[in-house]
């Protein structure tokens, strides 16, 4: 009987293996059919061709300020510690450029949320508390320097604002005490779009209201913006680059200050 029951357990154990898998020893299986191939997806028609937008017309944010203080002494910055006061003195930035062989000058007009919104002028803004030089003085240079970087939205910035300490400058000093340096510096010529694309771009990312001071830019004929301060008309009709015509009405310190004799020798020698 033992033997019985071992022999029992071992045909039943050879039978399950004969079974594993589906079917017994003498089962077979109908052989799968092959499998097609991927059908091959359908051909993409080629893009049409299209004109990338031009390099000058491209618009890249340059990020941070130009240069980190402290910065060596220029002999246009004042000797003197920065006061610190809400209205201080200040600093701008007259950018011209050869095109088609003019020279134009680059304005730029205030945006709605500024004093006097409409009215253009140069760069330039107030001397800040970090405008010190490196012997604690203040830097006229160096408020032009981070001015222009602004103002431009960045299309103008470090190579370019080393350039402002060897312009030549002027300055303008206000019934109040007050005084406003213009530095006088040629730059590469950018066409309007990418100082308006700039604009764009600051408000598209919500960027500091800082680049968001102007909201239009403009290249005036050089010869149109003297014949403008030797008439003392705030409001004149200046060529631009394509010879077109624009009445502008012109921001009231910009204004005061074009009209300064030695403000228009330094445009009459402009190198």
């Amino acid at each position: 009987m033992k033997y019985l029951k071992i022999h029992l357990i071992l045909a039943g154990l050879l039978w399950g293996l004969a079974g594993c898998g589906g079917g017994g020893p003498s089962e077979t299986r109908a052989a799968a059919p092959p499998t097609a191939p991927p059908a091959a997806p359908p051909a993409t028609p080629p893009l049409a061709p299209t004109q990338p937008p031009g390099p000058d017309d491209a618009f890249t944010f340059n990020g941070s300020a130009p240069h980190a203080n402290p910065l060596p002494h220029d002999p246009q910055d004042e000797a003197q510690t920065l006061r610190v006061r809400a209205h201080g003195d200040g600093a701008g930035i007259f950018v011209y450029s050869t095109h088609n062989h003019n020279t134009y000058v680059l304005l730029a007009r205030r945006a709605p949320w500024l004093g006097h919104p409409g009215k253009w002028g140069v760069f330039g803004g107030g001397v800040e508390t970090t405008d010190l030089d490196g012997s604690n003085r203040m830097s006229y240079s160096r408020a032009a320097e981070h001015e222009l970087h602004e103002e431009s939205v960045t299309v103008y910035h470090q190579t370019d604002a080393l350039a402002l300490r060897a312009c030549p400058s002027h300055l303008k000093q206000w019934h109040s005490g007050l005084r406003f340096r213009t530095f006088f510096c040629r730059l590469p010529y950018h066409p309007e779009s990418r100082f308006n694309n700039g604009y764009a771009y600051a408000v598209q990312h919500n960027l500091a209201h800082k680049y968001r001071e102007n909201d239009q830019y403009r290249w005036v004929l050089l010869d149109d913006l003297k014949a403008c301060a030797h008439a003392h008309a705030q409001s004149y009709s200046f060529r631009d680059v394509a010879g077109a015509r624009h009445t502008l009405q012109l921001y009231h310190g910009f204004f005061w200050a074009l009209i300064d004799s030695s403000y228009i020798a330094q445009m009459d020698n402009l190198p």
